[in-house]
């Protein structure tokens, strides 16, 4: 009874297959790759292109497992079909197969999603023609960059059909972080355009640089083209608000303090003034030179010392510290390393901001009573107290603009103000700037069995 019900199925199933075989290669027919075989896809024991015999070359072989019903050894993997069933058959060992890089007709990219972690950018650039090819150029110094990461890959056409045995996939010289995870390879059928999976799992890379993994490919596929993909990637990237791509901070930014004033008698601005010298900016912090004449100018002809001065700014700053130089030389310029050097504050507590707020960090109120302003502030401890040049050097991290604003001194119970060159930062100093959170690998191999090709 089981003998007839197997015979019966088996005559169904070459029944269809011939039935098919006005579109599609019947059992024994030439054939080019698995999906041209009737039957390939069928639920019972399905149909595999196979070059079993070298002259005979590619044909459509019945692919039994274990278990399967048949009526002849070539319709079984194992090749042994006993009582009408594949069986398995004691083999001597094989000799280790020797594995060949399929040579490659073409390759192309494959654009997947966007990270979510980090600050991705909406739209970035995706790999050239070019930057495709170093992925399958065999040197491990050039590098597949895709920045549509999460289940970008590759499109692979060999130059000749062969199973594929085993994908290898090798590390770029950096960014652990952009390391593939996972990978995916579907098969493409020539005929209809259509994807079927071949295989998809972990890859296990090292987090070693320019290390490489090979993955055993199982079972018998044989198509056109491949499409290999890369679903996840290692990650790790840091946080929006954490990864600030243009900063430099150094000290905590502060925003457009208040250019106010206390009431002043302009008869009696005799403490000197304040003079704009240079801006330079050495690719990391920003240096503002400014000269200071300690004279005196009072009608008694009595030295006003400067006791302190606050200048304002715009935008979102981050002050580094600030240098006050005496021109010992006296030659109304600054010769770092000649002139004497009074003073170096580095810090932010010489900012003088009214603290009115509980969003405040300080929590605590630093009115400035003399001169009613907020901003740049030189302490009142340090002292000028003798005639003659300085200078103020002011150093503020990243790239910064000046334009005139107020700024106010004090000494000797007199004030003055005035306007002059002070800094103009963007409006937020650590914005979040977007990034690319690429895919990158140096390889994408897949290897046949060397007599297969």
């Amino acid at each position: 009874m089981i003998f007839a019900w197997k015979s019966f199925l088996l005559l169904s199933i070459t029944h269809k297959i011939r039935e098919a075989s006005a579109s599609c290669a019947a059992i024994g027919a030439s054939c080019n790759e698995d999906c041209e075989c009737c039957g390939y896809d069928q639920a019972g024991p399905q149909v595999s292109c196979e070059r079993r015999n070298k002259i005979l070359g590619y044909r459509c072989y019945q692919n039994g497992q274990i278990g399967d019903a048949c009526l002849s050894n070539d319709q079984c993997v194992s090749q042994y079909c006993h009582n009408s069933v594949c069986s398995f058959k004691p083999n001597p060992p094989k000799k280790i197969a020797e594995f060949c890089p399929l040579e490659i007709n073409s390759v192309s990219s494959i654009h997947g999603d966007l990270t979510d972690e980090g600050c991705p950018c909406s739209n970035p650039d995706g790999p050239t023609p070019e930057d495709v090819l170093k992925a399958v150029d065999d040197d491990l110094n050039t590098v597949y960059i895709n920045n549509w990461a999460m289940g970008s890959g590759l499109e692979i056409t060999p130059m000749e059909i062969a199973p594929i045995k085993t994908l290898r996939v090798c590390t770029a010289e950096d960014c652990p972080e952009c390391d593939p995870k996972s990978y995916k390879i579907e098969g493409k059928c020539a005929e209809t355009g259509k994807y079927k999976v071949v295989q998809e799992g972990e890859l296990n890379l090292s987090i070693e640089r320019h290390a490489c993994v090979d993955i055993p490919v199982l079972g018998h596929s044989l198509y056109s083209s491949y499409k290999v993909t890369f679903p996840s990637i290692r990650g790790g990237f840091l946080p929006c608000f954490v990864d600030c791509v243009n900063s430099k901070c150094q000290a905590d930014p502060a925003k457009n303090p208040m250019p106010g004033s206390c009431p002043n008698d302009v008869g009696n601005q005799h403490v000197g003034r304040l003079r704009y010298m240079s801006k330079s900016f050495n690719g990391v912090d920003t240096v503002l030179q400014y000269r200071f004449d300690n004279f005196a100018t009072s009608p008694e002809n009595r030295t006003y010392n400067l006791e302190y001065m606050i200048m304002s700014w715009k935008g979102d700053c981050s002050f580094k510290k600030y240098d006050v130089y005496r021109d010992y030389n006296n030659n109304q310029k600054l010769d770092i390393g000649v002139d004497l050097k009074c003073f170096k504050h580095c810090g932010i507590d010489y900012l003088s901001l009214n603290v009115n707020n509980d969003d405040d960090a300080n929590g605590s109120e630093l009115n400035d009573n003399e001169l009613c302003m907020e901003g740049i502030k030189l302490e009142k401890s340090h002292v000028l107290n003798s005639e003659g040049v300085y200078f103020f050097v002011v150093t503020l991290a990243g790239e910064v603009d000046v334009a005139p604003m107020k700024y106010g001194i004090f000494g000797g119970g007199y004030k003055e103000y005035d306007t002059i060159e002070s800094p103009v930062c963007s409006d937020n100093f650590c914005p979040t700037t977007c990034k690319d959170y690429p895919m990158k690998v140096s390889e994408v191999v897949l290897n046949g069995r060397c007599r297969d090709i």
